[in-house]
């Protein structure tokens, strides 16, 4: 029987809890159908907060726990939820929550977290130096907050000496399943992946981002241009065009705009087109070709695989998973 605790703290995100618990409790359920003779449930669920006391999650549900983190003398895995890292405040640096997860990973015992509950791991410094993932939308906070963390935004889930990250909330199922085999069996895992409708072979994040272009900056030139690539991504522009327009030279455009934004211009002008490619063949049935013209480019067979490496889907694909139509 593997014992695995949950803790919850104000503001968290329940949803990423309860719907563990209840994958969980589907497993115990096929497992004991699978394997008759085995009596004990697979997994042995308990919730618990800081000091004992009930909490309220995000949203205003309050709830009472089990018990508390301290009175918690083993686990075999603990799960932290996520959090909204730009609503809720995370808990204070002296919670005992934090010596609660360094402890156990001390023990060799392994720590689990969902979507933004990637920022409280990193707060106990035990993600220095570690691969993980973070739901793709917090990344940039996540790197300014954590430069140490080798942060793989890409990735649903990470794995790296114990410390196990999932991206965005739903992601929580692919860690059901990694769980589910590493308690279970790789059976009863392809067992339940079927049963909570969930892909076992979804890796990557990629094709669900959404490209966030930094602005908030200060530097009023770069910012300029920003807005003349947006409105002006299907004409030919080159860098004497778009340094011209923010009055600087060539050589100093490319660096002002890349301390600006962290990225070159070109490289910034590509996610546009690929952003403008992608509303296209969400609400359009325009061809390939026709996009390939619209957003600025000639050669659609070269804008093909520049969009399957920024999106990890081909333009098909793409449209076959994400079409509003």
């Amino acid at each position: 029987m593997a014992k695995i605790t949950f803790w919850a703290g104000d503001n968290c995100l329940f949803s990423g809890i309860s719907g563990l618990m209840d994958a969980f409790s589907i497993a115990n359920l096929w497992q004991r159908a699978m394997v008759p003779e085995d009596k004990d449930p697979l997994f042995e669920c308990r919730l618990v907060t800081s000091g004992g006391k009930p909490v309220r999650v995000y949203g205003g549900v309050e709830f009472k726990p089990a018990g508390s983190l301290e009175d918690t003398k083993s686990s075999d895995f603990i799960i932290v939820p996520p959090y909204l890292p730009h609503v809720a405040p995370l808990p204070p640096k002296d919670d005992p929550l934090y010596d609660w997860i360094r402890d156990h990973h001390a023990g060799r015992k392994p720590v689990g977290t969902m979507c933004s509950g990637t920022f409280l791991l990193a707060e106990t410094g035990l993600l220095d130096g570690k691969v993980a993932t973070v739901n793709w939308h917090f990344a940039r906070m996540f790197k300014q907050r954590y430069p140490r963390v080798k942060l793989r935004p890409e990735l649903i889930m990470s794995e790296d000496d114990g410390l196990i990250c999932t991206g965005a909330t739903t992601a929580m199922f692919n860690l059901a399943l990694y769980m589910i085999e590493l308690f279970g069996s790789p059976e009863l895992a392809a067992v339940c992946s079927k049963v909570l409708l969930v892909d076992p072979s979804r890796q990557s994040q990629t094709p669900y981002m959404i490209s966030d272009f930094n602005k908030n900056h200060g530097d009023e030139a770069v910012l300029k241009v920003q807005v003349q690539m947006e409105t002006r991504f299907s004409e030919n522009l080159q860098i004497d065009t778009l340094a011209g327009a923010a009055g600087l030279s060539p050589r100093h455009f490319k660096r002002r705009f890349k301390q600006a934004t962290g990225e070159a211009p070109l490289g910034y002008l590509q996610r546009i087109r690929i952003e403008q490619a992608k509303r296209r063949l969400e609400t359009t049935r325009d061809t390939m070709n026709e996009i390939t013209w619209q957003i600025g480019y000639e050669d659609s067979s070269s804008f093909r695989r520049l969009f399957k490496k920024f999106t990890g889907l081909a333009p098909r694909e793409y449209r076959d998973k994400f079409s509003q139509l």
